[in-house]
């Protein structure tokens, strides 16, 4: 058993993250573990090779890496890899029939919640194990030599498989998963929902800026993060059961932000309408949970709302319109430049005239065919009430 050195290199050993591997069997995984047998007992990874000095841990830690698996260099670190399997039978009358050869039991001595030991479950009711004899395969029903009259079973507070793939039935299908927000505040909740077919065991996998930091085990059908790096965040689902695992799922992104937003932009469709023609407006910023637009008419203010990342209104005052958003979250809002449109009267044909513009339910006569019609003064012509 190695004893806990610094909690901080267990933390970054969590951040390894571990996925199944399929092409093994627990057989082979016994197999690798026998040929430890013998090797003496020490605190030490094992990374000396069969018959150098090797802990309970090491042990598990060298025989898996023959398999693409790594783990840390602790037992209880290793209680978060693989698949749970249940443990009431053995723990309580030493019944093995729900462990397949190869899975990872770990025992806890003192009952008080941390593993003190782990070890390789090699069938008919044995483990390979490294304890202070040196690395040994023997029944679970012999005693710990730890608590007076303890057996190993009575000790085991959990059961890992790592190796999923199991003939006979189905893996996990259909897993799916969703994200409730797309911006959040580093240390605010987000609330994911999903869902999979046949899963015993569901976990969350998140990139952090394109790198695997976090894979979460979750149960029934939603989970609320928190998370306080800030980045681009993006999550799956990932399911296994005794058959094997899903695959991935389709993933979600957010964003984490601890600053007010960035790089507010606002833009139209074009730049000249025509009065009562819809104007369509977009808007984007980064890290904004919402948007407030505010537009003025030759300078003055006539219009202001709370807005989406799109927007359209239509206006029947002719002028130049300037307009601006406010994108903001919970740490301060931040203005954009300004976009800047005209709204111009209609022009109508008319028969007894070169042109014609309606204004303000009269329709104005033009013959002048110098005239320029965006700058036209329309009082200075011959005008006909409709």
């Amino acid at each position: 058993m190695k004893k806990k050195i610094l909690s901080t290199i267990i933390c970054i050993a969590m951040l390894v993250i571990y996925i199944p591997v399929f092409a093994a069997t627990g057989s082979d995984v016994v197999t690798e573990a026998r040929k430890w047998i013998g090797t003496p007992y020490g605190n030490s990874n094992g990374s000396g090779g069969y018959g150098s000095v090797v802990d309970c841990s090491g042990l598990t830690l060298q025989v898996y890496s023959k398999f693409g698996i790594s783990l840390p260099w602790y037992a209880d670190s290793q209680r978060s890899y693989g698949t749970k399997i249940d443990h009431s039978a053995l723990r309580s009358s030493n019944d093995c029939s729900a462990l397949n050869e190869g899975d990872l039991i770990f025992f806890d001595y003192r009952s008080d919640g941390v593993a003190d030991h782990v070890a390789i479950y090699s069938g008919n009711g044995n483990v390979i194990h490294a304890i202070s004899r040196g690395v040994t395969e023997a029944p679970l029903s012999w005693t710990t030599g730890v608590v007076s009259g303890q057996k190993f079973y009575s000790a085991v507070c959990e059961v890992r498989r790592l190796l999923t793939s199991v003939p006979g039935g189905n893996p996990p299908s259909n897993p799916r998963i969703v994200a409730y927000s797309t911006n959040i505040a580093a240390g605010e909740q987000i609330l994911f929902e999903y869902s999979v077919e046949n899963a015993s065991n569901m976990y969350i996998a998140i990139d952090v800026n394109g790198v695997r930091e976090h894979f979460i085990e979750v149960s029934g059908d939603h989970y609320n993060g928190t998370f306080t790096k800030p980045g681009h965040y993006e999550a799956c689902l990932y399911a296994t059961n005794a058959y094997g695992d899903s695959g991935f799922s389709n993933w979600v992104g957010f964003d984490v932000y601890d600053s007010k937003p960035t790089n507010p932009q606002l833009s139209v469709d074009k730049t000249k309408y025509d009065i009562g023609e819809t104007v369509y407006f977009s808007c984007s910023a980064k890290y904004a949970t919402g948007y407030t637009i505010g537009i003025d008419l030759d300078g003055k203010r006539i219009y202001t709302s709370d807005i989406g990342t799109s927007f359209e209104k239509a206006f029947d005052v002719a002028g130049t319109y300037t307009a601006y958003i406010s994108a903001w979250n919970s740490y301060g809002l931040v203005d954009s430049s300004s976009a800047t449109f005209t709204v111009s009267p209609k022009a109508l044909w008319h028969s007894n005239a070169k042109a014609s513009i309606y204004k303000n339910g009269h329709l104005y006569l033009l013959h002048d065919t110098q005239y320029d019609w965006e700058t036209a003064k329309i009082q200075t012509e011959k005008k006909q009430d409709i």
